[in-house]
């Protein structure tokens, strides 16, 4: 059976309070460099990356389905395109983050407040961001030529 102790006695099993530590220091002038977002960027870069290449897939299944079988596909084709708006919306978010993020990263370690380790993935990430939304901005101006081609075509009426 254990004896009592008074709880002066016990050691503390508890960790000591966090205290915030800076990440590196720049010995030069004893400043706190931050650390970077260098994954945060690459991700966001890959997941505009995903989303487009996504929504340019689904649109290409449905054409080649619908030149196929030759059939009216006006529910699928409303999903597919509540589909697309969503994936275009999630890749302009990623897009335009991952460029927003990776240059004001690149910036803040070309001056030195921030840690260059990640200067790789970080560079990749803002590269992709700018890719991405390149190809989804010169998408969206293609699918407005063609409605604007249709309708003329058409005779201003969509059947």
């Amino acid at each position: 059976m254990p004896y009592w102790q008074p709880a002066k006695t016990i050691p503390n099993l508890m960790p000591a309070p966090y205290i915030h530590q800076p990440t590196c220091w720049n010995h030069k002038d004893q400043t706190c460099i931050e650390k970077h977002d260098g994954a945060f960027v690459l991700l966001f870069g890959l997941l505009c990356g995903i989303c487009f290449f996504t929504g340019i897939g689904i649109q290409a299944y449905f054409i080649l389905l619908n030149g196929r079988n030759n059939i009216a596909l006006s529910s699928v084709t409303f999903g597919n395109s509540l589909v697309q708006i969503i994936l275009i919306m999630l890749s302009s978010f990623f897009g335009i983050e991952a460029i927003s993020m990776g240059y004001g990263d690149l910036k803040k370690m070309h001056v030195g407040k921030m840690d260059p380790t990640g200067q790789g993935m970080t560079r990749a990430g803002y590269i992709l961001g700018i890719v991405f939304s390149s190809l989804l901005l010169l998408m969206i101006v293609i699918c407005f030529i063609s409605v604007i081609a249709y309708l003329l075509k058409s005779n201003g009426k969509f059947q």
